[in-house]
């Protein structure tokens, strides 16, 4: 069993892994498993574990020495969706556009959307 947690901001989660998860797990899942733990879409945040950003998807976390004890700091920024509208030739176009809103400790890095 591999157990260690990921630190976003001030709350902390507990991971949790069988052997055969550890011995798969690559940093993808990871970020979906973050995804899932701090609703936060992976195109907004940063990995980073032992001093490394976990910048590669394919990559097995234990290839990062990611184990039992191990902390993993989660730097990222909530997403706001904003709607702008704009008046061109009698038309009203609408755009979406989705911007950083940047929480916690991390704003002056975590988040360079």
């Amino acid at each position: 069993m591999a157990t260690f947690e990921i630190k976003w901001n001030q709350t902390l989660f507990v991971v949790d892994l069988t052997p055969q998860e550890y011995n798969v797990m690559t940093v993808k899942d990871l970020k979906l498993r973050c995804q899932t733990l701090a609703q936060l879409k992976p195109d907004y945040y940063k990995l980073l574990a032992h001093g490394a950003l976990l910048k590669e998807d394919d990559k097995l976390i234990k290839e990062y020495k990611i184990a039992t004890g191990s902390k993993v700091i989660l730097m990222g920024c909530k997403v706001k969706q904003v709607y702008t509208h704009t008046y061109i030739r009698g038309k009203i176009n609408t755009l979406y556009v989705e911007t950083c809103v940047i929480t916690g400790t991390h704003a002056k890095g975590g988040c360079t959307y």
